[in-house]
């Protein structure tokens, strides 16, 4: 068996994107590590615009239940965007605190990624719902 990853892109505009995720334990796999949410290669670019040069985490919705989550930018070396404790359901609209969580630095994919701890019973699930903002070179 594997553990069950479920992907969907709820909204995929010209600046803005949501993506929902679910994960499930198999308890047998074990954790994720680096496992990608989102994949900046598989947006949509806006028209006359080349390609997406970042991300900007705006919302986060997440519940977790048996295990933990962390959730970073990926880099040469990962930048930390927000740590999900086990059995939790957190609600993070980072519009209100000057407009999201950017992606700075160098070694950047664009991506977004995440791993778990505690993540080994079965049963044991995350569930993320992520809306970014796409920054374009200017």
């Amino acid at each position: 068996m594997a553990n069950t990853i479920q992907k969907n892109t709820i909204l995929d505009g010209p600046r803005h994107a949501i993506i929902q995720a679910w994960f499930a334990s198999d308890g047998v796999t074990g954790e994720l590590s680096d496992e990608v949410l989102v994949d900046v290669s598989a947006l949509s670019v806006a028209e006359g615009q080349t390609s997406i040069s970042s991300l900007v985490v705006e919302k986060i919705f997440a519940t977790t239940s048996g295990a933990a989550a962390e959730l970073d930018f990926d880099r040469t070396t990962n930048q930390g965007i927000i740590e999900l404790p086990t059995d939790s359901e957190a609600d993070y609209d980072f519009r209100k605190m000057g407009g999201g969580v950017y992606d700075h630095g160098t070694g950047s994919t664009g991506d977004i990624i995440m791993s778990t701890t505690g993540f080994a019973a079965a049963g044991d699930d995350i569930s993320i719902q992520i809306q970014v903002r796409k920054k374009y070179t200017v």
